[in-house]
């Protein structure tokens, strides 16, 4: 299945992948305090997503998990200073970057496989949904409330 492919060629080319965001989110007009950010912590960052998408896809993370996750990470950037609306921005670019990344790597072979990419689709698209709501309630954060 294509979502299968897309968890081993995101777990092989990590790395890669998360070098190519880092270079576009240093220059991407909606994202202009990256470009401060060392390269250490962007590639961290971007790592950290896209092998959680990949355990999410082979649902190896749970959903209230991955919602943890992302609620901490929003109150962690928001302590760090960094605009929500530039982190907002920054996984909207991760998200495109694995589209390039399918189309560039030949993922989509057959005629069958276009239709199953709809399914991965609607997938990838919950889960950087819920990553987008679960960041913004970690910066939302108060401590006397949660």
């Amino acid at each position: 299945m294509i979502d299968g492919k897309l968890v081993r060629t995101l777990e092989q080319d990590l790395h890669r992948l998360a070098g190519l965001w880092m270079s576009d989110v240093r220059v991407y007009a909606k994202t202009p305090s990256y470009q401060h950010i060392p390269d250490e912590a962007l590639l961290e960052e971007a790592m950290e997503v896209y092998s959680s998408l990949a355990l999410w896809l082979d649902e190896r993370l749970l959903k209230d998990d991955l919602q943890r996750m992302f609620e901490a990470r929003g109150e962690n950037l928001n302590a760090q200073g960094r605009r929500a609306s530039e982190v907002i921005a920054a996984l909207q670019l991760m998200k495109r970057h694995i589209w390039f990344h399918v189309l560039s790597e030949g993922l989509l072979n057959t005629a069958v496989e276009i239709y199953q990419v709809l399914d991965l689709n609607n997938r990838v698209v919950l889960y950087f949904d819920r990553a987008v709501h679960s960041i913004l309630r970690g910066y939302e954060f108060e401590p006397d409330h949660r």
